[in-house]
């Protein structure tokens, strides 16, 4: 858990798109820690829609630049490797956490 936290907030620090990348490695624990047992699995996956909707703050405004963003920074993060051992990148558009 530590480790995670200090890997979320190294990305915080980098300054730039930093402050992005740390919420969205946070919903991505946090997504990553529901159930998908049958019965449990209410259908909440880390994907690049789904993370830009949960990010939103201006509800009027929407989330269509946000989704761009978060695109962005989901493939670069996927095409520069992991930022830590227990996170892992899929694809740009989708990413999931693995316990480590």
């Amino acid at each position: 858990m530590r480790e995670i936290h200090e890997s979320i907030e190294e990305h915080r620090r980098r300054g730039g798109d930093g402050e992005l990348r740390a919420r969205l490695c946070s919903l991505i624990y946090l997504i990553g820690r529901l159930s998908r047992e049958q019965g449990a699995d209410r259908g909440v996956r880390a994907n690049a829609e789904a993370l830009a909707d949960l990010l939103v703050e201006d509800l009027q405004a929407g989330s269509a630049q946000l989704r761009n963003q978060v695109s962005a920074v989901l493939k670069q993060m996927a095409e520069t490797g992991k930022p830590h051992s227990s996170l892992g990148y899929r694809t740009p558009g989708e990413v999931y956490f693995r316990a480590a």
